[in-house]
């Protein structure tokens, strides 16, 4: 993608301040909370390169921006001041006055001189940064005597939302975080370790009411060990399989021993050492690097080399090549994986579920426009899974390279209108060459070089299955870092690692690809192969076409017409049954819907629409129940987007509102 400039993009231009001042900035979650977007964690040691953050910012799917606090932000600490206004005003007057009874005035007036934000709860965010030292966990300073929290800290591996990002849910409508004077990033209070501590117990001594006292955490109850350690299962491999590699020569054996002759020696120099198969071993020479007339287990010879005599490092290195059975440890739950060392496991447990398990927020889901953002109408909606499949060699791959070149530029296809805007795309190709078979389609559609930086095609791709988690984490990352909205994958069989078959492997698609993309809110279409009988659906097991929210079957009708079908969906669309007829003319090659079905929609509700006067400052989903009141018939679901905007702007017809696009 190629960068907004940052003069022209403000969300850009702030969080290159906070970058080039040492924060680790990520986009905040735009479902309202103060939560950072997708899965973040793996920036809490390294912040993410400013060319991600600028592409994904670009995209202007995010209204916000956050940091993380901590060594990724150059050890940074955030204090907060809770609000409303009149007691963060309170606050600040009661750590006033305790600076002055504690002689640390200076610090605390330097803090307030540096980087400084106003929340958009009317509280007040504080940054401080340690030089010579780590940012502590997050930390509760101070609470009320009722037990409220009013100030604590945002420490190591903890997220912040920062300036200038507008309120989230729960804030006044209008809130935004914002500086607080000529306050900015790069004024950010730099403090020593002990200050740092000095500055907690401030506002301590200030704002608490209410000493808290961290529950007791009951000690975790280990089962004892009673398989095989490591060690013991080593006692298997032959001396001769430990010390070959080592450079030890064998050299002869009586009744019970086996000699050798160590690294660098000759066997007319004489023997170095004896082994016992079963038993230990022992070194006679002083230059071997092993102790002398002392019996070595295989388990202490294999530490001595390769651990530096480090049994527990050599028990774990051997658990790690298979040798031993492994201690099953019960499983933590999610949220003590990352759990702080001043976090109680209730507040641990607390903070996971708001950031991982948040709840849907029903007057802000009513108060959404009840529409359909369509991509390609009938087949590809805005954050929907879709499957096409067809029998081989009908000619799936060269539709959707056409519907995927046309989406990237924002280009009218089938005959249909031009989507609202480009889509940025992603096309993961496992199935066609790109010189043989991709230039010269695109080619022959008219495309060139010039025309293709919005469509991203990862040939043959060297990744892991999209069944496995490893799998999906790797195509989320190429989404992100690409800054794409769809994901085209051709084709899905080439893309899985269980058996195609097997409803567990489409289960742990959608487990794994499937719900990810429907988070990040990236639609998908997988193409497919029929099975042997094509009237039967798609090749594998039944749950494939159960995790997708519509399958479409394409067909030959004749030599250059093709049929496509929705056999099963579970949102409304309008048009299930098309015919296609692929053409190539002076204009190029493509494929147009016979008959155009979506033409003639448009232009019988561009019609109703007029003859009815529908007051043209309704929304949509408005405007669909007044025309359908007015006795009107136009079809499932909602008027179409493109006929609403083409009757407000008064296009006449079909035809004027693809030249106006």
């Amino acid at each position: 993608m190629t960068a907004v400039p940052a003069a022209d993009h403000p969300l850009i231009t702030a969080a290159r301040e906070w970058y080039d001042a040492g924060y680790a900035v990520v986009p905040s979650h735009e479902d309202g909370t103060k939560r950072p977007m997708g899965k973040w964690k793996a920036y809490q040691q390294t912040r993410m390169d400013w060319a991600e953050l600028e592409s994904l910012l670009a995209t202007d799917r995010y209204t916000g921006i956050g940091a993380i606090m901590g060594k990724a932000s150059d050890n940074t600490e955030l204090i907060e001041i809770e609000g409303p206004a009149d007691l963060a005003m309170a606050a600040l007057e009661k750590l006033r006055v305790a600076a002055v009874n504690n002689d640390c005035t200076d610090l605390l007036e330097r803090i307030f001189r540096g980087c400084m934000i106003r929340s958009a709860g009317d509280g007040l965010h504080l940054f401080i940064r340690i030089t010579d030292g780590t940012a502590k966990a997050n930390t509760k300073l101070a609470m009320s005597a009722a037990g409220e929290v009013v100030a604590e800290t945002r420490g190591e591996g903890g997220f912040v939302i920062v300036a200038p990002t507008p309120g989230r849910k729960g804030h006044a409508e209008g809130k935004v975080y914002a500086f607080i004077g000529p306050s900015n990033p790069a004024a950010t209070a730099l403090v020593t370790a002990a200050e740092r501590d000095q500055l907690h117990e401030l506002f301590r001594i200030a704002l608490n009411e209410s000493p808290a006292v961290a529950p007791a955490v009951a000690p975790r109850v280990m089962e004892p060990f009673t398989g095989t350690s490591s060690l013991d299962a080593f006692r298997a491999t032959s001396w001769a399989a430990i010390l070959t590699p080592l450079g030890w020569t064998y050299d002869h054996r009586d009744d019970t021993r086996d000699y050798w002759v160590r690294p660098g020696k000759s066997a007319a120099d004489g023997i170095s050492a004896s082994t016992i198969e079963d038993g230990p071993m022992v070194c006679f020479s002083t230059n071997a690097g092993l102790p002398t007339d002392v019996g070595m287990s295989k388990g202490q010879v294999y530490a001595h080399y390769h651990h530096g005599g480090d049994m527990s490092a050599a028990s774990r290195a051997l658990s790690d090549q298979g040798f031993g059975d492994r201690v099953a440890l019960p499983p933590l739950p999610a949220w003590e994986v990352d759990i702080g060392p001043d976090m109680s496991p209730d507040e641990a447990a607390s903070s996971w579920v708001a950031d991982n398990l948040p709840r849907v927020d029903w007057h802000d889901l009513w108060q959404q426009e009840q529409k359909e953002e369509w991509i390609v109408e009938p087949l590809l909606a805005a954050r929907r899974l879709v499957a096409l499949y067809s029998a081989p060699k009908v000619g799936k791959s060269l539709l959707m390279l056409e519907i995927a070149a046309a989406v990237a530029n924002g280009k009218a296809m089938l005959g249909y209108q031009a989507p609202s805007r480009a889509y940025r795309t992603l096309y993961v190709d496992f199935e066609n060459d790109p010189r043989a078979d991709v230039r010269e389609r695109l080619e022959s559609m008219g495309y060139g070089p010039d025309d293709l930086d919005n469509l991203v095609m990862l040939s043959f791709p060297t990744m892991n299955y999209l069944d496995t988690e490893a799998g999906s984490l790797e195509l989320l990352a190429a989404i992100r870092f690409y800054g794409c909205e769809i994901v085209v994958v051709d084709t899905v069989s080439r893309a899985i690692g269980g058996g195609e078959n097997e409803n567990d492997t489409w289960l742990k698609f959608y487990k794994h690809t499937g719900l990810k993309l429907k988070q990040e809110g990236v639609a998908l279409i997988r193409l497919d192969h029929a099975g042997k009988d094509e009237s039967k659906g798609q090749r594998g097991g039944s749950a494939k076409s159960g995790d997708v929210d519509a399958v479409w079957r394409m067909s030959k009708d004749g030599d250059d017409t093709f049929r496509l079908q929705c056999e099963a969906q579970r949102f409304p669309i309008s048009e299930t049954d098309l015919t296609l007829r692929r053409i190539e003319d002076g204009s190029g090659l493509r494929h147009e819907v016979v008959g155009n079905p979506g033409k003639d929609r448009h232009e019988r509700v561009l019609e109703a629409l007029r003859k009815h006067r529908i007051d043209k400052d309704l929304s949509l989903t408005a405007a669909t129940k007044a025309v359908r009141k007015a006795g009107a018939v136009i079809g499932r679901g909602r008027i179409p987007e493109a006929t609403w905007a083409a009757y407000c702007a008064g296009i006449p017809t079909w035809d004027h509102s693809q030249e106006a696009l």
